[in-house]
């Protein structure tokens, strides 16, 4: 058997995963609100945080993301009594060499008061 060498001469940005953030924690002290509180990644800042509350742990189910979040953020208008879960995503930072992938929290969750 013969190999045939490759032909592939592409080349493409190196890319690596930020680092997550942690200790989500939602947690609902006013009727129909839930209040999301994380610590920031660490190493390579991401240029900014989105959070999406679904209806279900697989995440797909009933869902609203939030743009540029902080921790501490506020989703408000949410059925009490109901069970959400919430996971935060890091974005990656605008770096003119090499690349960064985005990456997501697991689901944490919370039922609403």
């Amino acid at each position: 058997l013969a190999s045939v060498a490759s032909t592939v001469s592409a080349s493409h940005a190196d890319t690596s995963a930020l680092n997550a953030p942690t200790n989500v924690v939602p947690s609902s002290t006013t009727t129909g609100h839930l209040t999301v509180t994380f610590t920031a990644s660490s190493g390579v800042a991401p240029s900014s945080y989105t959070a999406k509350l679904c209806w279900d742990l697989a995440m797909s189910s009933n869902c609203v993301s939030m743009a540029s979040v902080p921790s501490g953020s506020t989703f408000t208008g949410l059925i009490s009594a109901k069970t959400y879960y919430v996971a935060i995503t890091a974005l990656p930072p605008v770096v003119p060499a090499g690349g960064y992938l985005s990456v997501i929290t697991p689901p944490a969750s919370q039922v609403v008061k």
